[in-house]
């Protein structure tokens, strides 16, 4: 975080001197400025409003900055730009559900096909119908028990329909980053193959040639490639690659 000091004018009473800080990055993110976060690239929060959630002052602070005070603080937000490597969801409870352990963790590789293929769904289409599937395959850990169900490939929308939208819009864009953080884990498993629009490509089959491709006969273990930890089967699949090019060398 970076620490911030304030001189706040004031017309007939005595000068104020405010310290607060401002985050440098992703990761120091609050859940509420992470949402604030979306809405300044949907283009529909005020200056003021994203300053009070920056800087964690009150409005009537905010309304004293001066333009060169407003300039200098708008600065920090050039780190939005940086979609850097980020391996955790910033928004840990939405209706008593909670998402997935730091660096997807807790997540099969079943679970990881669908939630993948969601997002490469809502990045095309952008659609609500695509963004409440997504969603829906994130937050699923209940609260209480904090242990993420079993995954059916079954996809229920009914609890994240609670959720407002700017929160589903969050949870997409964390996801983006998290996105970053695998493609830069394991290269050799997410070939950076992008549109011109900069959106990342949909494939045909996706996913589900990838699964067929690591199953292959062996059949009888396919439910154990399904419920493995992603991570894993991406370790392992990012592996393969690299020996496969060193054997056609």
């Amino acid at each position: 975080m970076k620490e911030i000091t304030l001189n706040i004018v004031r017309r007939y009473r005595k000068d104020k001197i405010i310290h607060t800080t401002h985050p440098e990055c992703w990761e120091e993110l609050t859940p509420s400025q992470f949402i604030a976060l979306v809405r300044v690239m949907k283009g529909d929060i005020s200056e003021d409003d994203i300053l009070v959630e920056m800087l964690d002052l009150p409005h009537k602070t905010v309304e004293n900055l001066d333009l060169y005070q407003r300039y200098t603080l708008g600065q920090l937000l050039e780190f939005i730009q940086n979609k850097a490597p980020f391996n955790r969801f910033v928004i840990q409870d939405i209706s008593g559900l909670k998402p997935p352990e730091d660096g997807l963790n807790d997540v099969t590789f079943g679970e990881f096909m669908y939630i993948d293929t969601f997002y490469a769904d809502y990045q095309q289409s952008n659609s609500n119908d695509d963004l409440l599937n997504l969603v829906s395959c994130i937050y699923v850990r209940p609260a209480k028990t904090g242990e993420r169900p079993e995954f059916n490939g079954r996809v229920d929308t009914t609890r994240v329909k609670t959720f407002h939208l700017l929160q589903r819009e969050a949870i997409a864009m964390n996801y983006g980053l998290i996105r970053t953080w695998l493609e830069e884990a394991f290269p050799e498993v997410f070939p950076q193959q992008k549109e011109a629009s900069g959106k990342p490509q949909k494939q045909s089959n996706g996913w589900i040639d990838v699964y067929d491709s690591i199953v292959g006969d062996d059949l009888v273990n396919a439910e154990k490639y399904f419920n493995m930890p992603c991570t894993e089967v991406l370790r392992y699949m990012n592996k393969k690659v690299k020996e496969n090019r060193k054997k056609k060398k």
